[in-house]
């Protein structure tokens, strides 16, 4: 709020962190007593406008909220939010059976609560519904504006009779966490909805129940950093709270690498329901302390809570003069534990690290950054500095020095030295486990077994990343099994307009590819083309890209200048992107580094910044899109093509029954189950049916390929002779094959007549150099590059060469050579 009459002044805040302040123009010491009147009264005023505002939208809301509970019915257990989750509905959550128009704020159009959310009530301590949250299929959440929040919760389970009874209640954050914890105890489980009015909650609870014992089970937010700079908003909160009320904390605990787990709905799906009640059960249950002179407290300290076994104590590592290799010899056996989240790749160290978009500034477009995307989320590798790792040992091992004054060990941090040495051995006598990739869905191991448990599979080198529960996959499903499994995989692009079968069949092995890709050796580019945009080339792509990842493909610029798109590829490959969509092609799409990517199983890159090139694994599933897309020369052949055509002029304005990416986020633990069942399918089957070899990808063959040729969906390759004719390279050849001499010639007599023969100079146009001359060089590479190469019956064929003349050359029939 702003007001600019003298003295000028306004009020500021955020209502989801609790910070208020005002400002003046002038400090209040050096206003006049009229000025200082004034200022005072206008403050009255406006706070009484804004608390009659707040007071007027809070029973809007209150009144929508009604509105809206009259058209509930109780919620199903099929519900796509409580399934996922594997939650029961419990008694008090209702699900909205048509869609309901509401007003809270005057000045605003109506909005809309859309039929089958499911409805959270709140209320007052006084049981007076005061809004609802609304939650759709896809774990979306939101309040009606106007919610008043403070001090009003939602309850789930049975109240006391006796509200001055002694018994158990449980206070949590979101709706999902509350249900889980009452699942696992039983105890009246209140939903304070965010960390911030845990405090309001509570003492609301303590109120009306003056007896209860209160446990927080809070979320464990370790990663999240608060406005005043501490971190854990979840943990803090709770206990800020638990100390005011006499409460009891309790919070779930995961190892580093699983950075997306945080609270008890998490740790129910990783290790079931019984774990939950385990945690809780140690915190609430902790042996009376037999110290009677100890100062009374009743809030437990952080090392007073149990999860289980006690922590192994830390391994010393003893700093001494003259053997500081032996303590990098023991950092590296301290990294070497997984459950630590540090991995080897290549000869540097990494860690996986959520992904946050840069703020989009000029610098950052102009970069290479600025030309691939990703969304917000993304699990990317993140490579470890010697501060990160410093931190770390720190953390998970007890370094030692001696002190000459003490005569002892004393404890210190991880000298840097340790750290650096650490990472200077860049992979020499490294035991640290092996990164091949992050995986975030169920994959295959090379035996073809199936990696179903999150964490780190040291037969693969995969690194499982998920906070939700996966079906079990058949060992031995049967061909039928692998045919049902079909039907689910192609739903989320039924309504795509393909060109043929072999389309189709192209798609799916994309989808399949996309879910093993971390396993296979190679993989080809999948290009998606189609004659005009809005046809669905990126969506193809980004059904894909759910499936493995849960998100949109990572999207990186194209652009006509090799070596700058060999940059943006190569960026994508070190942060581990597993679908990199290389978006909208608008010219001839050509890149000796994306040959070698699809073709080799570990790849040389030049990180960006340092003179330095890293090997890492190929492990990225590449694709391009475009309207009518030329790929040219080796890549067209390491290149499924996705040909799509609406027949129509305006593709984008074609009516769907379902939206395909929702679709496949609804339902991708299903589409990764049925890709991960053709495929167990037919490696059970032995293999039958294999398809006919495909240089350089037989590993991707001789699984995907052959697996949809044994279903007979077609062969995904497609048409080879048409998609080797519509080669730029090949055109371009024939077009030089045409325009040389019939009769032999030498590269200087192929520069003299290009300045003299018009046609000649057409042809070999792209030869001339930037003066307009004729670069004998490329030329010559060029001859050597197609020699022997046929197009239409005839290829270059080199006569004789001699160091003093050069090489002679002609074009005619190859049974001529």
């Amino acid at each position: 709020m702003l007001h600019l009459d003298t003295p000028a002044s306004g009020a500021f805040g955020d209502l989801q962190t609790g910070i208020q302040d005002t400002w003046t123009e002038k400090r209040p010491s050096s206003m006049t007593a009229a000025e200082r009147a004034e200022l005072k009264k206008r403050m009255a005023e406006t706070q009484k406008q804004r608390e009659e505002e707040r007071a007027a939208l809070n029973a809007a809301a209150a009144a929508a909220a009604v509105l809206i509970m009259a058209s509930t019915e109780k919620a199903p257990a099929s519900h796509p939010y409580l399934s996922k989750k594997g939650l029961p509905p419990f008694p008090g959550l209702r699900r909205l059976k048509q869609n309901v128009k509401y007003v809270v704020d005057p000045e605003e159009d109506p909005r809309t609560a859309r039929a089958g959310s499911l409805v959270v009530p709140l209320y007052t301590p006084g049981a007076e519904l005061i809004s609802v949250q609304l939650i759709g299929d896809d774990g979306t959440k939101r309040f009606l504006k106007g919610t008043a929040k403070e001090g009003n919760y939602h309850p789930i389970g049975k109240r006391p009779e006796d509200p001055g009874a002694e018994f158990n209640i449980a206070i949590a954050e979101g709706y999902s966490t509350a249900a889980r914890v009452h699942q696992a105890t039983g105890f009246l489980t209140i939903t304070a909805f965010d960390a911030g009015n845990l405090g309001p909650v509570s003492k609301a609870i303590r109120a009306k129940y003056p007896n209860a014992r209160i446990i927080f089970a809070a979320d464990n937010d370790r990663l999240v950093k608060m406005p005043d700079g501490r971190f854990n908003p979840g943990v803090t909160k709770a206990k800020e709270a638990a100390e005011a009320v006499g409460g009891l904390v309790a919070f779930p605990v995961f190892d580093d690498a699983e950075i997306e787990l945080t609270d008890f709905d998490d740790l129910a799906r990783k290790s079931g329901v019984d774990r939950v009640r385990e945690v809780i059960d140690a915190v609430l249950n902790q042996p009376a302390r037999t110290n009677d002179h100890a100062p009374k407290r009743t809030l437990p300290r952080e090392e007073d809570f149990s999860f289980g076994e006690p922590a192994p104590a830390k391994p010393e590592i003893k700093i001494r003069q003259g053997a500081i290799h032996k303590a990098v010899d023991d950092a590296i056996t301290v990294l070497s534990d997984p459950t630590l989240g540090i991995f080897a790749r290549g000869e540097v160290l990494v860690r996986p690290v959520e992904y946050s978009a840069p703020t989009k500034t000029l610098s950052v477009n102009a970069s290479v950054e600025g030309n691939l995307s990703r969304p917000d989320g993304s699990v990317i590798v993140g490579r470890v500095d010697a501060d990160s790792l410093i931190d770390v040992l720190t953390r998970y091992a007890s370094f030692l020095k001696w002190d000459a004054r003490s005569k002892d060990d004393v404890d210190i941090n991880c000298p840097p030295e340790v750290a650096r040495l650490v990472l200077a051995r860049r992979g020499f006598g490294w035991t640290m486990p092996r990164l091949r990739a992050i995986i975030q869905a169920p994959c295959l191991r090379d035996d073809g077994t199936v990696i179903n448990s999150t964490g780190y599979d040291a037969s693969s080198g995969l690194l499982f990343l998920s906070n939700r529960l996966w079906p079990f996959i058949p060992e031995a499903p049967s061909f039928r099994d692998a045919l049902d499994a079909i039907e689910v995989l192609v739903e989320p692009i039924s309504q795509l307009p393909f060109v043929a079968n072999s389309d189709r069949s192209a798609a799916l092995a994309l989808l399949i590819t996309a879910v093993i890709r971390p396993i296979l050796k190679s993989a080809p580019m999948f290009a998606v083309t189609a004659p005009s945009a809005g046809t669905g080339k990126s969506l193809t792509v980004d059904v894909a890209s759910v499936l493995t990842t849960g998100r949109r493909a990572s999207v990186i610029t194209p652009t006509q200048d090799e070596a700058e798109l060999e940059k943006r590829i190569g960026a994508a490959a070190i942060a581990g992107d597993a679908v990199i969509a290389i978006d909208n092609v608008s010219h001839v799409l050509r890149s000796d580094q994306l040959c070698q990517m699809l073709t080799s199983a570990e790849t040389q890159v030049r990180v960006l910044g340092r003179s330095e090139v890293q090997s890492i694994q190929s492990t990225t599933l590449i694709c391009c899109t475009g309207n009518n897309l030329s790929i040219f020369g080796d890549l067209n052949r390491r290149t499924i093509r996705i040909r799509l055509d609406a027949k129509t002029e305006r593709p984008d304005e074609r009516p769907f029954t379902f939206d395909a990416i929702d679709l496949a986020m609804r339902k991708r633990a299903e589409l990764v189950t049925a890709a991960l069942t053709i495929v167990r399918a037919y490696l059970v089957a032995g293999r039958p049916k294999p398809a006919p070899p495909m240089g350089s990808f037989e590993d991707w063959s001789g699984i995907v390929r052959s697996a949809l040729i044994w279903l007979n969906m077609g062969d995904p390759r497609g048409d080879i002779t048409e998609m080797r004719a519509e080669d730029p390279e090949k055109t371009a050849l024939a077009e030089v094959l045409e325009a040389l001499p019939s009769t032999p010639f030498t590269v200087k007599e192929i520069k003299r007549k290009f300045g003299e023969d018009a046609e000649l100079r057409s042809a070999l146009g792209h030869f001339a150099d930037k003066a307009g001359g004729f670069s004998t060089a490329r030329f010559s590479g060029y001859l050597r590059k197609f020699k022997n190469t046929p197009v239409g019956g005839r290829a270059i064929q080199m006569v004789h060469t001699d160091e003093a003349h050069g090489s002679t050359w002609f074009v005619g029939p190859l049974e001529a050579a």
